[in-house]
C-alpha cells in the first residue's frame, strides 16, 4: 500500500520486459494518462500510440482489468447484493467508470437479492444512452427476477442524475411494478 503509482506500474512493466529499464515507459504512460487507473483502462488504440507499448503491454493491462472485474464480481455474487453494497459500487465503478460513452446495465436479482444476471443493455454516446424498457421487463420475467438494480455511467464524471435519468427510472418502475418486480436502485 505504500508504493506510489509509478513504482507499481514499473513492477507491472518489469513482468512484460524482464531485465529492462522500464522507468521511462512508466513515466510516459503516467504523464500521458495522469494516474495508474487511467493507464490500465486507457483505450487500446491510444495506448498503442505511446512509444514502447505493444501487444504485450496491452495484453497485460487487459489481464489486470479482467482480474479485477472477476474478483469484484465474485464479491457481489456471494450472498445478497444488499449485504455487500460497497462491493457492488466498486464492481460498477471498475466495469463502467473509465468508459468514454454512456452505458446502461441491469442487475437482475432473485427474492433473496442474489444476482441472477448482470447484463449490459446498451452503449450510447458521450452524453446519452437509449434503453428499451420492454426488454428489461422481458428479461426479468424470463429469468424469474424479483428485483433489479439499474446502473449507468456518466463519462463526464457528473454523479447527479439528469432529468432524462429520472424520467427513465420512473418509466422502468411504472413498467415493472405491475409485474411484481421491484427496482431496488438506479446507480
Amino acid at each position: 500500500g505504500s508504493l506510489p503509482d509509478y513504482e507499481i506500474l514499473e513492477l507491472l512493466l518489469c513482468m512484460v520486459f524482464p531485465r529492462s529499464d522500464v522507468k521511462p515507459l512508466a513515466r510516459r504512460l503516467l504523464q500521458t494518462f495522469g494516474s495508474l487507473k487511467k493507464v490500465l483502462y486507457a483505450p487500446e488504440e491510444i495506448l498503442r500510440t505511446i512509444e514502447g507499448v505493444g501487444d504485450s503491454v496491452v495484453s497485460t493491462f487487459k489481464v489486470i482489468q479482467e482480474t479485477g472485474e472477476r474478483v469484484l464480481h465474485e464479491d457481489i455474487t456471494q450472498g445478497s447484493i444488499l449485504a455487500g453494497w460497497k462491493a457492488l459500487l466498486d464492481y460498477c465503478r471498475l466495469n463502467m467508470g473509465q468508459q468514454d460513452v454512456e452505458s446502461f446495465r441491469v442487475l437482475y436479482l432473485n427474492k433473496q437479492f442474489r444476482l441472477l444476471d448482470d447484463e449490459y443493455r446498451s452503449h450510447g454516446t458521450i452524453d446519452q444512452v437509449h434503453v428499451y424498457v420492454r426488454e428489461i421487463a422481458r428479461k426479468a420475467l424470463i429469468i424469474g427476477a424479483v428485483h433489479v438494480v439499474l446502473v449507468h455511467n456518466h463519462p463526464s464524471g457528473e454523479v447527479s442524475p439528469s432529468r432524462q435519468d429520472v424520467e427513465l427510472t420512473k418509466e422502468i418502475i411504472a413498467t415493472l411494478t405491475p409485474l411484481n418486480i421491484t427496482v431496488v436502485d438506479h446507480i
